[in-house]
């Protein structure tokens, strides 16, 4: 285990702290859906949702209010836990899509689509969101 492996590990469970305090209480869930046609919207729905933890701290990215969100302090991959790039944002797929879903405190639900992950040091990611503005289907 490497140095870096080891401090993530640590940094991991001092986010998981923050939660536990309730000091992050926006959820943020990836969820990949999947059409059975291997096409956008033909065929039959399934969805995957994987909730990203420890939760990452959440805020609005300025203008447009909560039309465009960033997740922090989100701990790369380790031995044991974290995301890589490509957990977060995967290679397109026929037939696949990834949104991210925010629930904020009160339970409200939001569709969100991935803009970009920016490694802002080897200890943690910041991930942009946009809203997605569409009825059908409904995430």
């Amino acid at each position: 285990m490497t140095i870096v492996s080891r401090a993530l590990r640590q940094l991991d469970r001092g986010r998981q702290k923050l939660v536990d305090a309730g000091l992050r209480p926006v959820r943020i869930y990836k969820r990949t859906v999947t059409w059975s046609e291997g096409e956008l919207h033909l065929g039959a729905l399934t969805e995957s949702d994987v909730e990203i933890i420890p939760r990452p701290k959440v805020k609005s990215a300025g203008q447009g209010g909560d039309r465009h969100l960033t997740m922090t302090n989100v701990t790369p991959e380790f031995t044991g836990g974290g995301y890589s790039p490509a957990d977060l944002q995967p290679d397109a797929v026929n037939g696949t899509e990834t949104v991210y879903i925010v629930q904020q405190p009160d339970g409200d639900l939001e569709a969100y689509r991935i803009v970009g992950v920016n490694q802002l040091s080897p200890f943690r990611y910041s991930i942009d969101l946009e809203k997605i503005d569409r009825v059908e289907p409904e995430y």
